[in-house]
């Protein structure tokens, strides 16, 4: 009986931020608005646009067929055959022909490769791709880049990025900035000011002498993981080593001969993920590129040791 009266007693405003409250409690903080998260994307530079792919050359024939490389717009490097797919587009046609350029450490006239190749768009529209040539198109392209940890975009009009929240579209851009579209929301990207140019620069280079000092640091622990191996015993016969040069007319080989015949090679030993945008049956997909980042040197090959 006596609920009722104090109920009754409690103000509205009250009740109001009780109600609130409850409902934080059960759904959760409420969703940051899209320019949260893109506050902290400027627009590093722009330039002219040019088409996504850049046709460098015939680099080997497999089965009678060039095989062909092309350099995409995020540093990705693919290889094609004609008739075979490129992202959105299919390579059509493969027009092989050399111009012949003066050379004059020479004193001569070389035939330089010019090879020219025709893809088709998915609306199936020509486009002529010359060697070592980029195709300009209309309109920019915009670098943009995250004030907090330095990554990078390279984007065009109606392209799509992604960042912490999902795809954002960009819409226009021109000398001032870039207009995309986050979720609802239109968003208008400005470029650097100076003193967040030399934040990126100071930014980038501390992450670069972190990356020097973690590839020090991993060649450390494997140069004491080797030395931390056991050695094979020596042999009777063995001396300190196995070619020792002593003065006079001959070399006295102690031990038994080795003869090695293979080759040596890079191989990649840590790499580095980094997000770009494919396109899957003409609908762009998010995915990542790995490239490596270090190499170390490995033998193949096969080693005689003589009696």
């Amino acid at each position: 009986m006596k609920i009722l009266p104090v109920i009754s007693s409690v103000h509205p405003t009250c009740v109001l931020g009780l109600l609130l409250s409850v409902a934080l409690i059960i759904l959760g903080p409420l969703p940051a608005a899209a320019g949260t998260f893109m506050d902290a994307v400027r627009v590093f530079t722009t330039e002219p646009a040019c088409f996504e792919y850049l046709f460098t050359g015939v680099v080997s024939e497999t089965d009678g067929q060039p095989l062909l490389a092309f350099n995409q717009r995020n540093g990705r490097t693919s290889f094609a055959k004609v008739g075979e797919t490129l992202g959105p587009f299919r390579v059509a046609a493969l027009e092989s022909k050399t111009n012949r350029v003066y050379n004059p450490s020479l004193n001569a006239y070389l035939n330089q490769p010019a090879d020219r190749v025709t893809l088709t768009g998915p609306t199936g529209t020509p486009l002529v791709l010359e060697q070592d040539q980029r195709l300009p198109r209309p309109g920019c392209v915009a670098w943009l880049v995250r004030l907090d940890n330095g990554l990078w975009w390279n984007v065009q009009e109606l392209d799509v990025f992604f960042i912490d929240a999902g795809p954002v579209f960009v819409e226009e851009i021109d000398e001032d900035g870039v207009t995309v579209t986050a979720g609802q929301e239109v968003i208008f990207i400005r470029r650097t000011s100076s003193g967040e140019k030399n934040d990126l620069n100071r930014l980038w280079a501390e992450q670069k002498r972190q990356e020097q000092k973690n590839q020090e640091l991993a060649l450390q622990r494997r140069q004491e993981q080797e030395a931390a191996k056991p050695k094979p015993a020596a042999t009777a016969d063995s001396g300190a080593s196995y070619f020792t040069y002593e003065r006079g007319p001959h070399v006295e080989i102690r031990g038994p001969a080795q003869f090695f015949y293979g080759c040596e090679y890079r191989f990649p030993t840590a790499f580095r993920a980094y997000p770009c945008t494919q396109y899957v049956n003409g609908q762009p997909v998010w995915s990542y590129v790995v490239l490596p980042t270090r190499f170390e040197t490995r033998y193949s090959g096969t080693l005689l040791i003589g009696p």
